[in-house]
């Protein structure tokens, strides 16, 4: 059975003030008056930044103290985020990392899609005898 952490007081605090910008969105948003709600939402983001750069100084700190990395190297991972692009792409086969070979992989794939219209490939509609032609629609301002 594990034991669940108490509840620290930075967690009531972090959770009041959430509570506390949602009342003045809702008090904004009825009378107009977006200045408070504006003013403490930055207050918001400040705090809850503040809160978490201390949990991970206090995780990495426990994790030296203890003699182990593993904290600080979860902590790294959570952190990172890749930016790859486009993915590699398959064409004939082989699979195309370069940027430009990619490019022009999905440019003719988008080509194959997408047809160009020419004034050609529009039916005439004035050989279709179907229907009256109508006559001249001529409007007057009062």
């Amino acid at each position: 059975m594990e034991l669940k952490p108490k509840k620290c007081k930075a967690d009531r605090n972090l959770r009041r003030s959430l509570k506390k910008k949602s009342r003045l969105y809702r008090q904004a948003k009825k009378r107009g008056n977006w200045d408070r709600f504006r003013h403490y939402q930055k207050e918001c983001k400040r705090t809850f930044r503040r809160a978490e750069w201390n949990h991970v100084n206090r995780v990495i700190n426990e994790g030296l103290e203890n003699k182990n990395s593993k904290p600080f190297w979860n902590c790294v991972k959570s952190k990172k985020q890749d930016n790859i692009g486009t993915a590699p792409l398959k064409q004939h086969g082989n699979l195309i990392t370069d940027s430009r070979m990619k490019a022009d992989i999905l440019v003719d794939q988008f080509e194959s899609v997408f047809t160009k219209t020419t004034n050609s490939d529009l039916p005439d509609l004035t050989k279709n005898k179907k229907y009256p032609q109508i006559n001249n629609i001529t409007i007057e301002t009062a």
